[in-house]
């Protein structure tokens, strides 16, 4: 986590997948969050505002150039006079019989008035977009013009209804706990607010973890668009973080038809070519993801087992990351399958010792640039002798044991399905090979086998 003095500075973070929340305070605190919201209805793309704002690219966590006058000075010293005069209402959840626990300031009693822009929930009958302005511009008519003159005099053309941001909440004396603006596009701006007795309030942030997503595909473009693309890579927002592993001259001309804003690598043909190839490519300590084509769903298991879509797939990746560089792992994963009674019967959240990481989800931090030996048919295991040769390199892989993905399984095709009769020939050439890893192979009803590892002292 990073921290940041923000009382009378503009910041600016990318507050929708990097956790923060405010450090704590004496004196009377008001923290200002400028931010936007989408103005798309549901599945249609007509607000050129949003648009635009959802294609830029992810920004740094920096300070926003402001000016500083006696002009400003004097309009932060009425604006503070009427946030004192104003009386903020508690937030609902704060006035339930039961109180219930907000999505950001958790149990912690929230005041909070919003202004600017906001998206209607009326229905789009007759609207091109949701756009409509907000009741408190008029509830509170003198509060939200001294708001606005002063963050514009501070910063000209940051908020209004035509500035960089349309919407603004500001809090009093409200305590967050760490979350992120799932709700919000693009980055938001905050500052904190306060007379003399006011010190500390920090804006304390989750530290960005540069990665890159790359995807092996091979004559499935269709396949990767509706599954992996449209389901997992947009949804979350990731665009600018992938790259295609293309290993034909078709495959680059049908894929940059249909994706023509991602970049894409060439490598040789084969999935483990692939990827060694790509761990040679990359510079030593890169951080990346390999996810494959046919990913329809990432999910987490909660104590109850319910499975639930993972909210934030940014935050979980930088996360992985940052545990796996605590634990001196240089591979990641998460539960080879989604089974939800098996995942709650797990320990601890995070595994580390040995573990299978299954290959359509896993993450390596490019420490030992290791090319994965997997001659014949072992080759079709190569998720299992990846795990072992990362385990021999650091003594130790990292799991995740409450999160899951949805994939394909096709029988009539020839990319990754393989028959119950060649399963089982390469479970026992894997454990020939690796006895000391391997207790048992289980042979299931569907004729699909697994490989029971040994247990390993976790640390």
């Amino acid at each position: 986590m990073q921290t940041y003095n923000i009382k009378n500075r503009l910041i600016q973070a990318d507050t929708h997948v990097l956790q923060h929340r405010g450090t704590t305070w004496t004196g009377t605190r008001y923290c200002v969050v400028l931010f936007n919201k989408d103005l798309n209805y549901k599945g249609e793309s007509v607000c050129k505002r949003s648009e635009r704002i959802k294609a830029k690219p992810r920004q740094p966590i920096q300070y926003i150039p402001t000016i500083e006058t006696a002009q400003v000075s004097a309009s932060r010293s009425l604006l503070l006079e009427q946030l004192e005069k104003t009386r903020f209402i508690p937030d609902r959840c704060s006035t339930q019989n039961e109180p219930r626990p907000h999505t950001k300031y958790g149990m912690n009693p929230a005041h909070i008035l919003s202004f600017g822009i906001t998206a209607t929930r009326k229905k789009r009958e007759n609207r091109k977009t949701r756009e409509t302005e907000n009741m408190n511009n008029k509830k509170y008519p003198l509060l939200y013009q001294l708001f606005t003159q002063y963050i514009n005099a501070q910063c000209p053309g940051i908020f209004g209804k035509n500035g960089t941001y349309h919407a603004c909440i500001i809090s009093k004396n409200s305590q967050c706990e760490p979350h992120v603006d799932k709700h919000n596009i693009g980055p938001a701006v905050l500052q904190t607010l306060g007379n003399f007795d006011f010190e500390g309030g920090h804006f304390e942030i989750q530290s960005p973890n540069p990665y890159n997503i790359y995807i092996p595909t091979v004559n499935r473009p269709n396949l990767l668009f509706k599954k992996t693309y449209t389901r997992i890579i947009k949804k979350y927002n990731l665009e600018s973080q992938v790259c295609l592993l293309i290993q034909t001259d078709k495959d680059e001309r049908e894929y940059g038809q249909l994706l023509p804003d991602l970049p894409f690598i060439r490598t040789p043909p084969g999935l483990l070519n692939t990827t060694n190839h790509l761990s040679e490519y990359l510079p030593r300590e890169a951080q990346y993801v390999i996810m494959h084509d046919d990913i329809s769903r990432i999910c987490r298991v909660d104590t109850k087992g319910t499975r639930h879509t993972l909210e934030n797939l940014d935050s979980f990746i930088g996360s992985m990351f940052d545990k796996m560089r605590e634990s001196e792992c240089s591979l990641g994963g998460v539960y080879p399958a989604l089974m939800p009674l098996s995942m709650m019967k797990a320990k601890s959240t995070f595994k580390v010792g040995l573990s299978f990481i299954h290959d359509p989800f896993h993450f390596i931090i490019n420490t030992h640039q290791l090319k994965i030996e997997a001659p014949g048919i072992l080759e079709d295991k190569q998720d299992f002798v990846r795990s072992f040769a990362f385990f021999e390199k650091d003594n130790k892989v990292l799991r995740h044991n409450t999160v899951s993905i949805v994939t394909s399984h096709n029988k009539n095709s020839t990319y990754g399905y393989r028959s119950p009769e060649r399963e089982r020939e390469s479970a026992l050439k894997v454990n020939e090979k690796y006895p000391q890893y391997v207790q048992s192979i289980r042979t299931h009803k569907s004729g699909n086998t697994s490989l029971i590892l040994k247990r390993q002292i976790c640390v």
